[in-house]
């Protein structure tokens, strides 16, 4: 068959030089086999976190959510999401959500309720449980959302900061795991989303407390997957962690200086984003946000002087804002 010449004729002519030469073959292949292995990779590991199970028995009209901390930041933008496609929310937070929210997801008609919650009081979860259980039923997907950070030197630190930050970031999780996960392991069906943070691989100057909670978080979540799958052979009961950067709000302004520099915050619509599409998957996950912090999980594999020039950087930014 006779081959006619294009306007890329000659350009193919003068490359043919370097396309048939190793230098060209030997970082094209590498190149190439890199692409292959890394996609495999992501398969793989994304068939281990579902315990290589397909779940297709979500049913988004019968779905119910509860989400910890979601009146405000990250939270509410979760909640905005989830209403907007329809998904009956639970919201438990010790402040009410602003009139607008709740507004703004009413008109969609979608179901979202909201129950005065203390998450660091026993009774107030039992209460709130039973009556969730009573107007709603048991929930198939829990979201620990609620989190709090305090920034103090180890040695000024006041005991009670402490406590409370361990009794939020990681002791209400872990109660709250305990008290609707059996409904989800009887079902084989739920999802749970652990909110964790940057943190959790890296402790900072000021916020050794916060980040020895995440720590922690990130140690029971990984428990919880394996148990479902080892202990209780709920394989299809979905476990996701999240691992965000620092987040435009509330919280974050009070704690540092970050929110002076816009560009290294993330914003909480975006975060939310990611959640909403990870748990209308129906797929277990593992967020690190932005994807470009991923090398934070390679922290522990660094030789300790590599580690002492991170712990040096920018030791002021996480200095509180007077």
């Amino acid at each position: 068959m006779a081959s006619f010449p294009t306007i890329f004729s000659p350009v193919l002519v003068s490359m043919r030089p370097f396309l048939s030469s190793k230098a060209f073959l030997i970082p094209a292949c590498v190149l190439g086999i890199w692409k292959l292995l890394h996609r495999i990779n992501l398969h793989l590991s994304t068939r281990s976190l579902n315990n290589f199970q397909t779940d297709k028995s979500w049913d988004w009209t019968k779905e119910i959510v509860l989400i910890t901390g979601g009146s405000n930041g990250i939270g509410a933008e979760i909640v905005r999401r989830l209403s907007d496609r329809g998904v009956a929310v639970v919201i438990w937070d010790i402040a009410s959500p602003p009139a607008e929210l709740l507004g703004e997801c009413r008109s969609k008609r979608s179901s979202v309720q909201y129950y005065h919650v203390d998450v660091t009081s026993e009774e107030s979860i039992l209460s709130a449980a039973r009556q969730v259980r009573a107007d709603l039923g048991d929930p198939s997907i829990l979201i620990n959302n609620a989190g709090i950070a305090i920034a103090e030197n180890i040695v000024e630190e006041n005991i009670q900061h402490r406590k409370l930050q361990f009794e939020i970031n990681v002791f209400a999780q872990m109660r709250l795991v305990q008290e609707f996960l059996p409904a989800m392991v009887k079902r084989n069906h739920g999802h749970i989303v652990t909110m964790a943070s940057a943190s959790s691989f890296i402790s900072t100057t000021q916020l050794v407390t916060y980040a020895s909670t995440k720590a922690a978080i990130m140690a029971f979540h990984e428990g919880v997957a394996q148990e479902l799958r080892m202990r209780y052979n709920a394989r299809r009961v979905r476990t996701t962690i999240v691992f965000p950067h620092y987040v435009r709000t509330d919280m974050v302004k009070k704690l540092t200086t970050l929110h002076d520099f816009p560009e290294l915050l993330l914003e909480p619509e975006y975060v939310a984003d990611q959640v909403v599409k990870q748990v209308l998957s129906g797929d277990a996950g593992r967020l690190i946000l932005p994807p470009s912090n991923s090398w934070l999980t390679y922290l522990r594999a660094l030789p300790p002087w590599y580690m002492y020039r991170i712990h040096s950087m920018d030791p002021d930014v996480y200095k509180p804002r007077a």
